[in-house]
């Protein structure tokens, strides 16, 4: 496997993608800004089942079946709100090992977005591979409540007459704020730790 190739040539070196093809992709990435793993799959051109050994073979990551792995809270803080930033990333934390914060993505050139998650967690992210499904059911199962398990109010959020949210943990500190296309997520002390937007990188 040529380690040199881009990730279209490799779909087109394994015959997934055709020329053709190809051209239709890379003109809507140009107008979306969108990855091209996933405007392949949304053109109908490649489904997530092909896409993600190659994108394993590609970027030399692991790809996990989060099915294998119980959606319980780990043991580190996150911000009130965290769960728009995990739908809005398409990525969720799986497991602590040591300092390291394994996160399931469907696209590991989101760096932008996996540097803001350590900034907010303080820990050194390692991204794996996941279906999508089983992102967005994890996230759902973890991060759509503003309870814990034990019912504790773990945050709240308001929402402004622009429709912008402002995210607060259960001392009323302000954690994040949704506006438009953009996500700032904010430390203990208030600091701005990470502004995320939907542009996202473009992958040739």
């Amino acid at each position: 496997m040529d380690p040199q190739l881009s990730l279209s040539e490799r779909l087109i070196e394994r015959r997934l993608l055709s020329s053709d093809e190809l051209d239709r992709v890379l003109k809507l990435q140009q107008e979306q800004q969108a990855p091209l793993s996933r405007l392949v799959v949304e053109l109908g051109f490649l489904s997530e089942e092909d896409l993600l050994p190659v994108l394993r073979d590609h970027f030399a990551l692991p790809l996990m079946s989060l099915k294998d792995i119980p959606p319980t809270p780990l043991a580190i803080e996150l911000p009130a709100g965290i769960g728009d930033f995990f739908k809005l990333a398409r990525m969720v934390p799986v497991k602590i090992d040591g300092r390291e914060l394994l996160v399931a993505t469907t696209d590991p050139l989101d760096l932008s977005r996996l540097h803001a998650l350590e900034l907010a967690v303080g820990l050194t992210v390692k991204p794996v591979l996941a279906r999508e499904k089983e992102i967005a059911a994890r996230i759902e199962a973890l991060y759509s409540s503003a309870y814990s398990a034990d019912g504790k109010v773990l945050g709240r959020s308001i929402t402004d007459s622009d429709g912008a949210i402002t995210y607060y943990d259960a001392a009323g500190r302000i954690t994040g704020r949704t506006s438009g296309d953009t996500m700032t997520i904010y430390g203990p002390n208030g600091r701005v730790l990470g502004t995320i937007t939907t542009a996202r990188p473009v992958s040739k």
